[in-house]
C-alpha cells in the first residue's frame, strides 16, 4: 500500500483532529475514509456530467416524472419522513430510503408533493448509473 505524507496547516490540522474523534476514529482513518467519500462523489459527478452531455446531444431518451412515476409504481411506497428546517425556513420531506434524496416546501403537503418528483429523479438517476434501487419499506412518517 501506498504512503502519502499530508502537510496540513495548524488550523487544518486541529479541525482532522476535531472531527476524527467526535467520529471515534483515528486522524489517519479519518482522513482515508474522507478522501474516499470525496474520491467516490468525484467520479458520480463525472458519470453525471457524462450522462447529461448525452441527453443534451440526444443520445441519451429521458423520462418525465409522471411516466417514471407509473412505469415504477414506487413513490408513494417510499417512507418520508416530515420536518419543519429553522435553518431552510421550509419543511423538509426526507427519504431515508434513498441516500441524500429530500425536498422542501412551504407546507408539509408542498414538502410530500415535491418529494415525488426527487424520488422519481433519484430513482431515474440511479438507473442511469448502474446503482441499486432499494426496496421501499413503505411506510409515511409526519413528524
Amino acid at each position: 500500500m501506498a504512503q502519502v505524507l499530508l502537510d496540513f496547516t495548524p488550523e487544518l490540522q486541529e479541525r482532522v483532529n476535531y472531527w476524527s474523534s467526535r467520529n471515534n476514529k483515528s486522524p489517519e482513518i479519518f482522513m482515508k475514509n474522507i478522501i474516499a467519500e470525496y474520491l467516490e462523489d468525484l467520479e458520480d459527478y463525472e458519470e453525471a456530467a457524462k450522462i447529461s452531455r448525452g441527453i443534451r446531444a440526444g443520445e441519451i431518451k429521458t423520462h418525465s416524472w409522471e411516466e417514471v412515476r407509473q412505469r415504477l409504481g414506487l413513490m408513494d411506497k417510499y417512507e418520508r419522513i416530515i420536518y419543519w428546517s429553522s435553518e431552510d425556513n421550509k419543511f423538509i420531506a426526507e427519504v431515508p430510503e434513498l441516500r441524500g434524496c429530500m425536498a422542501d416546501g412551504k407546507t408539509p403537503e408542498e414538502a410530500l408533493r415535491n418529494s415525488d418528483v426527487i424520488i422519481s429523479e433519484w430513482i431515474e438517476t440511479a438507473k442511469l448509473l448502474g446503482r441499486e434501487i432499494p426496496e421501499p419499506a413503505g411506510k409515511l412518517v409526519n413528524a
